[in-house]
């Protein structure tokens, strides 16, 4: 079936469910999967083992969450589970991060964990363990690096509460990175299935 109804989406536009049977049909596969990005202002830092909120201004002007070297700290992003993350398939979690020091061949663990309940249950899930990555450095200054973990979901339902913590493993044995790791953003995108 070939469908000609055509619209121009614009930075900040919503693609509900909807949209998509409207412009694009049973052909979800056209689509390219519309990430959710989580900023450090954005994450909740609890009051022990947190990384700090690091500002940077060389040429621009961004907000960095600082991982310190040797410890277990972790954040979280809290949020109502959105059109485009509801469903079956794979979630990839895009860790993006950098070192400021050019350290080679070290490595930094990061953990995903996850929680989601319905709006109705009570508040206060705890979050599940969804993978581990082991990330290289890059071994040149300030470059950012990807880190990716893909959890297998068995389905997202819109508008239930979703939780996501990002937690970096600093005393597990494959943390060999001796230096701080500085989060720049983080993208989650369902693959539907």
């Amino acid at each position: 079936m070939a469908y000609t109804t055509k619209k121009v989406w614009a930075v900040g536009d919503i693609l509900t469910a909807a949209d998509m049977n409207t412009y694009v049909g049973d052909n979800i596969a056209q689509i390219a999967a519309v990430p959710l990005i989580l900023v450090p202002q954005a994450a909740v830092l609890p009051p022990t083992n947190a990384p700090t909120i690091a500002f940077t201004n060389s040429g621009s002007a961004f907000y960095e969450l600082k991982y310190a070297d040797a410890a277990n700290t972790s954040c979280f992003w809290t949020m109502i589970v959105p059109d485009n993350l509801a469903g079956n398939g794979t979630i990839d979690f895009d860790i993006i991060w950098r070192t400021p020091t050019a350290v080679a061949s070290e490595t930094a663990r990061w953990e995903i964990k996850t929680a989601a309940s319905a709006m109705s249950n009570p508040y206060n899930p705890a979050t599940v363990s969804r993978g581990t990555v082991d990330s290289d450095a890059k071994g040149t200054t300030n470059h950012l690096i990807k880190a990716t973990v893909t959890w297998l979901v068995p389905g997202l339902i819109a508008g239930d509460l979703f939780i996501v913590e990002l937690l970096r493993q600093g005393t597990h044995a494959n943390d060999d990175l001796t230096d701080d790791a500085y989060l720049r953003m983080m993208t989650v995108v369902l693959n539907p299935i």
